[in-house]
């Protein structure tokens, strides 16, 4: 359901009707498609929120019946649980999309590679000394070169 897109779809549906806002980004899709891993990282949280749902419905006299006589009959067990993870998926994919969201900024922040601050310099610090004056500049370029000599040294030594 997740991979073809089912339950989103369904998990729209019914946020639209309840007037709730609820959007699933088109990229997010995507990785979904694609990635198993991203899949069961999501599955595990809705059927997790979904069976203690039921489990607390069962307990307080709740949820689903089996002898249910409404005007379309009883559903079964497992169309009520499927129903369950729909209405659990909205919570589910909000919490998996900050979190990618927080780990993309952080990534981005460590990923930045010590060559690449070193061709321009970190924030243009370093430009040429007609736009910023030459002493500040230089003395973050000897910063930077002892703290790399610092870090040579450190992994000779491991």
């Amino acid at each position: 359901m997740l991979r073809k897109g089912t339950l989103a779809r369904l998990a729209l549906k019914q946020c639209k009707s309840r007037g709730w806002k609820f959007f699933v980004h088109e990229d997010d899709m995507l990785l979904l498609r694609s990635s198993p891993v991203e899949r069961d990282v999501i599955m595990v949280d809705v059927l997790a929120e979904a069976m203690r749902n039921f489990r607390r419905d069962l307990q307080s006299g709740q949820g689903w019946t089996a002898d249910y006589n409404g005007a379309r009959g009883a559903c079964s067990l497992m169309s009520y649980f499927i129903g369950q993870c729909v209405w659990v998926f909205r919570r589910a994919y909000v919490r998996w999309a900050r979190q990618r969201v927080r780990w993309a900024r952080l990534h981005a922040v460590y990923d930045f590679t010590q060559d690449a601050a070193n061709e321009a310099g970190i924030g243009g610090c370093c430009r040429p000394p007609a736009t910023r004056s030459s002493r500040r500049c230089s003395a973050r370029t000897s910063r930077t070169s002892s703290r790399n000599r610092r870090r040579r040294r450190r992994r000779s030594c491991a």
